[in-house]
């Protein structure tokens, strides 16, 4: 519970954060939480590279943050390793999910 929280969703998922309120504004009162994603989306792809660049410099360093972080917290006693089980746990559902797939095309 105490864990450093894993930054999600790249590059994107900073430009969300950072423009959430201005999307939500955007759209008429009332509209569904998913209005905010597919209007952000197409934000995103109108994107140059060059207008990318600061969400995935910004990313990156979120990402070097969260790894010295979850390296303290292991150091210090916390999780007791439980941050590589997710990682586990998806591995192993992908390759359940592989023999489901193979007799679904049959």
């Amino acid at each position: 519970p105490d864990a450093p929280k894993k930054p999600v969703g790249g590059a994107y998922g900073i430009f969300l954060n950072e423009n959430r309120a201005k999307f939500q504004k955007a759209l008429p009162a009332g509209s569904a939480a998913s209005g905010v994603s597919k209007l952000a989306s197409q934000k995103w792809k109108e994107l140059s590279d060059e207008a990318k660049a600061p969400f995935e410099t910004k990313y990156q360093a979120a990402a070097a943050a969260y790894k010295k972080a979850i390296e303290a917290y292991t150091a210090s006693g916390g999780g007791g390793g439980d941050e590589d089980e997710d990682e586990d746990e998806d591995a192993a559902e992908e390759e359940d999910a592989k023999p489901a797939a193979k007799r679904a095309k049959k």
